[in-house]
């Protein structure tokens, strides 16, 4: 008969002790030359029964890596033989510790771009030689894999399926396809995903239950999402995600855009992403990134208001924040507009900034500050709103050095219930810390019927049908104080 073979087989690639040399080159360039030394350490054992024209293999079991926590992998296989060989496998693995087979233990996890870089050095070509497929969803060829489905589960209780191309390069892996995700905790999820090199510091505040979808590409320093899908407990929303993260001197980016009909912000780390962009602005620079937001929300929910009609283009660099464009067409009955660049803000401020604000009607005004618990101010604007209202206000801030010093310089114009306003002054100081700056400002207000403006100020309606006019200067700081010089002139006060 034919020649045979049935029995074990055991294979394996154990490594020399590293030569002195190469023990030093391993101890000074760290752990992660380290991890990949040990990814080319294998073991692997089966039942085997072979032919001239197959070899079929049971009972499969494969180590990648150091003995304490190798990745494993269980299964079955076979290799047909003869000019066009094949080679076919199913294998699993319950669980991969990625923080441990691939990073520095717990205390030392992995972030998931640098897993793939490591992936690519655990799992290469050249450990199956022959074109084949694993699982019936991955086919290795020479300069790549083509995966039809992979699956894993995710911290979270978070599935995710994985379908596309891999570039197995060891220096610069990279995967481009399409993934799905379903997740029962958004919260853990996150936290892996993003870990403390990302800007949303306190991203798994979110919780709940997630599911998402997008093309992918997924690379050795970042990820890129498109046509992404993701629907939580509160929100549905669309867009794209592109990070690159730090790497040395050079600061990493996050640019998100985003559209939805209603983002509900309410459980959302606003104040901790708030706090980080001051960081940002002050020149802290703790995450070393830089964000672009291009937002189109047909409402944003917050804790106590709700903005309508929000289309918004920023990005917030180191010690700068760019408004391309901003239009919050409700507020609380009001409309504002936004654009400009402002730069340096923890030392001399550099750049120009519009913004206009304009409502028909101060009444819902003084319901939104009723919400959030400013009832004085809220019954004053209650009680002063018909006569202030309609409003269009418009101010401006553009850099300017004077005297040899730098500095803003500020101009406010508009009209309210019939009273024109106009101001302008300067600023000086770091606007990151606002009780220093110095302020040196002239307000004026005009209107042709006297009565009115003191209605205005709460000085109760005293019937005039004179002119009347009022002028304010100040001068100081929050720190250390503001001097306040005011006059007015008004046919009722003369008479």
């Amino acid at each position: 008969g034919e020649p045979g073979y049935r029995g074990g087989v055991t294979v394996a690639n154990v490594l020399p002790p590293a030569e002195p040399d190469e023990a030093r080159a391993e101890a000074g360039n760290g752990a992660a030359e380290q991890r990949e030394r040990e990814f080319r350490q294998w073991r692997f054992e089966a039942r085997a029964q072979a032919s001239p024209t197959a070899i079929v293999l049971d009972q499969l079991d494969l180590r990648v890596g150091e003995a304490e926590h190798p990745i494993t992998l269980s299964g079955a296989a076979q290799v047909d033989l003869g000019r066009d060989p094949r080679f076919q496998a199913v294998l699993s693995s319950r669980q991969i510790d990625a923080d441990r087979a691939l990073g520095g233990g717990p205390d030392q996890p992995i972030a998931p771009h640098e897993a793939v870089a490591a992936l690519a050095k655990l799992i290469a070509p050249d450990l199956v030689p022959i074109d084949g497929r694993v699982s019936a969803d991955i086919v290795f060829a020479e300069r790549g894999w083509r995966i039809a489905r992979a699956e894993a589960v995710l911290p979270g209780s978070a599935d995710i399926a994985l379908s596309g191309r891999v570039e197995p390069d060891p220096e610069n892996p990279r995967f481009d396809g399409a993934v799905t995700l379903a997740a029962e905790h958004a919260s853990p999820l996150a936290s892996w995903l993003f870990r403390q090199d990302s800007l949303l510091p306190g991203f798994g505040a979110v919780t709940g239950n997630l599911r998402a979808s997008a093309a992918i590409t997924l690379e050795k320093n970042g990820f890129a999402l498109n046509r992404l899908q993701v629907t939580t407990d509160r929100n549905t929303l669309s867009g794209d995600i592109a990070y690159v993260a730090p790497s040395g001197d050079a600061r990493g980016t996050l640019d998100i855009a985003v559209k939805t009909d209603e983002l509900d912000m309410r459980g959302l780390p606003v104040e901790r992403l708030a706090s980080t962009v001051r960081d940002q602005l002050s020149g802290a620079d703790a995450p070393g990134l830089d964000v672009a937001l291009d937002l189109d929300a047909a409402s944003l929910i917050g804790a106590s208001l709700t903005a309508r009609d929000v289309r918004g283009r920023v990005r917030v660099e180191r010690e700068r924040i760019t408004v391309e464009t901003l239009r919050i067409g409700d507020f609380a009955g009001a409309t504002i507009e936004g654009n400009g660049t402002l730069g340096a803000l923890a030392g001399d401020p550099t750049g120009e900034a519009t913004v206009t604000i304009s409502a028909g009607d101060f009444r819902q005004v003084a319901e939104a500050l009723k919400l959030t618990g400013m009832s004085e101010l809220a019954a004053q604007l209650e009680a002063r709103g018909p006569a202030l209202s309609p409003a269009a206000l418009s101010l401006t801030v553009a850099s300017r050095a004077e005297g040899g010093r730098s500095g803003l310089d500020v101009t406010l114009d508009g009209t309210f219930g019939g009273t024109d306003l106009s101001g302008s002054g300067r600023l000086e100081g770091g606007l990151a810390q606002p009780a220093a700056t110095s302020v040196d400002l002239d307000l004026s207000l005009a209107s042709a019927t006297g009565g009115t403006l003191l209605k205005q100020l709460g000085l109760g309606d005293v019937g005039a049908d004179g002119a009347g006019s009022l002028e304010l200067a100040a001068r100081g700081s929050l720190q250390e104080g503001i001097d306040l010089l005011l006059s007015a002139e008004t046919s009722v006060l003369a008479g």
